[in-house]
């Protein structure tokens, strides 16, 4: 295969990532991505504070409005400063009438026919155009769909850098956009 071939291949293999990634963006309510409910205060507070949260069970038993992030608070944070950065510029005051907890929900159950979502989703507050925190979570969400992107070229680097292409492996290349698909069609890492 040459080298015009394999940047088409993976070329080819990041769009179509992308565009999953972004279908599932939309498609996926605000909060109820994968622990979002929790990862999303975390870099508000980083974003309002400028300082990372103090994690207290004490404050966190007493007052669960003041530490929702829970134990997530708890992560590296370079991730969740990243985050906080870009959406410095955005009024997030909303997030406590964003984040309104759906106390009946049944997450993880599919067999409950109703309550599935954690979060109780206003139309009017999180249709386009977006506004205060559902803005900031939508643009976190598509820096992440960037990042998922460099991911996917690293694993495509990697796996060459490995297995390096010499006349008794030919197939190295394939092997090497192979491992760039299988990271990039992966349905937890396109849904996050």
């Amino acid at each position: 295969m040459t080298k015009s071939q394999t940047l088409v291949h993976l070329s080819t293999c990041l769009l179509a990532y992308f565009i999953l990634g972004v279908i599932y963006s939309l498609a996926t309510p605000v909060l109820e991505a994968s622990d979002e409910f929790k990862h999303y205060p975390y870099t508000q507070y980083i974003q309002t504070h400028h300082d990372l949260p103090v994690l207290d069970p004490e404050t966190c038993l007493a007052s669960p409005d003041d530490c929702p992030w829970l134990q997530d608070g708890g992560q590296p944070p370079a991730y969740y400063t990243l985050m906080a950065m870009l959406t410095s510029w955005i009024d997030t005051s909303d997030l406590r009438e964003v984040r309104w907890m759906n106390w009946h929900a049944f997450i993880g159950n599919p067999a409950q026919v109703c309550n599935k979502n954690l979060v109780i989703h206003l139309p009017e507050r999180e249709r386009f155009p977006w506004r205060g925190s559902v803005l900031a979570i939508h643009l976190i969400r598509f820096l992440t769909l960037g990042l998922g992107v460099g991911t996917i070229i690293l694993t495509y680097l990697l796996a060459r850098d490995l297995f390096p292409d010499r006349s008794s492996t030919k197939g190295a290349k394939w092997l090497a956009l192979g491992a760039a698909a299988l990271t990039a069609f992966n349905p937890m890492f396109i849904f996050v």
